[in-house]
């Protein structure tokens, strides 16, 4: 077992990387939640702040890709590894084979640092560490990497750090997108804002963000959206309730749900409130949005969320959408959604350590999605719409449980649907499915 450093008032970008990597091991946590309060957990110094955020978000992302190169000049095996040590290596392998600003002998270094600083039988494990780095520094520009022509799935598992069966899953349903996702998966997505139209224009936002020096975009598909590289503005108080953030994707269904002025909306699992926001202002803040979610602490959330934004048609709701609500009466709303819980493989991207999620429990997903879509079907009005929507790329959970429902409710006549690409459509994956009421 390693050492941990409790009287240490400020840690390096690297000591603070280990610290949140080990964290995320213990927890079973999520990488983009720990590194938004790393920098007052740790005392992180300014310019140490990306270079923690690069270090845990990619060895996250890259971990197969990882222990694969460990393997190749380690002579013990990744899985034969102590945590800690293991840690510490993944970590210097990332900047060896991933960062390009790294010397090479800072990244060795400084990774031999660790174990010393991090890991038990600190001179015999520092050894072994430098032996591994230094080998993996003389043999780096020689390594041959898995052959695709050989085991296309194992080839491309180790490329692209992804489990097997994401690699196969994609190859089989998605052939002329799959190597792209995969690509797509290990990237850096821009940030992307949903303009708050009550308080301000997407022009005057976009040319008020110029002003700072960041660059910003404009989307004829997506009217209210702007694309920029201020990665952190939404930390700022520069732009008070001017927008919020949310993917291009959840913007392109929200505007296919079409929700109109005047109307009664039901968001079926609305946390964290994206889709009631874009609603509520699609709708210019007159008429009714019931968000419900069943945590308990994501209705106050969502309220917060819609305050700030001076939107004041939202009823944040507990409730389990699965199951029927005696405050819910039958053909009671004009539009529902169902943006379902899914397993979230179309925003890899943005959280890595969904690739990580046990198969076995996504199996489970379609039937809970499919008790929320039926049980919610019952609260559309007689020419009302219903979406269905997920984040993720999974044709049992997407077009599987949207067949089905058609299939089972002659009720509902079937308008559209849709899958949509990160290489294709220029935002995460994503699909919905749209029904109106007889």
């Amino acid at each position: 077992m390693g050492k941990t450093l409790k009287t240490k008032i400020e840690y390096t970008a690297r000591e603070a990387a280990f610290l949140s990597l080990i964290r995320l091991i213990k927890t079973d946590g999520y990488a983009n939640i720990e590194t938004e309060t790393a920098a007052a957990k740790y005392n992180l110094k300014d310019d140490d702040k990306a270079l923690y955020t690069a270090l845990v978000m990619g060895v996250t992302d890259r971990a197969i890709s990882l222990d694969w190169l460990i393997g190749q000049f380690s002579s013990r095996k990744p899985e034969k590894l102590d945590r800690d040590v293991l840690t510490v290596l993944r970590l210097g392998f990332y900047q060896l084979f991933y960062m390009d600003r790294i010397p090479d002998h800072a990244a060795v270094n400084e990774t031999v640092e660790l174990a010393k600083t991090f890991c038990a039988k600190g001179a015999a494990v520092s050894g072994f560490v430098n032996a591994v780095m230094r080998s993996a520094l003389r043999g780096r520009d020689k390594l041959k990497w898995p052959d695709i022509d050989h085991d296309r799935v194992f080839a491309l598992s180790v490329r692209h750090s992804l489990p097997e069966w994401i690699v196969r899953l994609w190859l089989e349903s998605y052939p002329d997108n799959a190597e792209a996702l995969m690509e797509y998966a290990n990237s850096t997505p821009p940030l992307t804002l949903r303009v708050n139209t009550l308080k301000t224009t997407a022009e005057s936002l976009k040319d008020k963000i110029a002003t700072e020096g960041f660059k910003a975009d404009l989307h004829t598909d997506t009217p209210y959206s702007i694309t920029t590289d201020a990665s952190y503005i939404f930390l700022t108080d520069k732009y008070p309730g001017e927008f919020f953030v949310q993917d291009r994707a959840s913007q392109i269904a929200s505007e296919a749900f079409g929700a109109e002025t005047g109307e009664s909306i039901l968001d079926a699992c609305a946390a964290p409130g994206g889709k009631s926001f874009y609603s509520a202002l699609r709708m210019n803040n007159e008429g009714k949005v019931v968000s419900c979610d069943i945590h308990k602490n994501k209705p106050a959330l969502i309220f917060s969320g819609a305050e700030a934004l001076g939107i004041t048609i939202i009823e944040p709701v507990l409730s389990d959408s699965s199951k029927p609500d005696k405050r819910f009466k039958k053909k009671m709303f004009d539009r529902v959604l169902c943006d379902v819980p899914c397993s979230g493989l179309g925003v890899i991207a943005k959280k890595p350590d969904i690739r990580y999620k046990d198969r076995e429990q996504i199996k489970e997903l379609p039937e809970k999605q499919y008790a929320i879509l039926e049980n919610c079907s019952n609260y559309v009005k007689s020419g009302g719409i219903i979406m269905y929507s997920t984040c993720t790329l999974v044709p049992d959970e997407n077009e599987g449980v949207a067949n089905r429902f058609t299939k089972s409710h002659p009720e509902f006549e079937y308008i559209s649907s849709r899958t949509l690409f990160p290489n294709t459509d220029g935002c995460d994956g994503f699909y919905y499915s749209l029904w109106k009421r007889k």
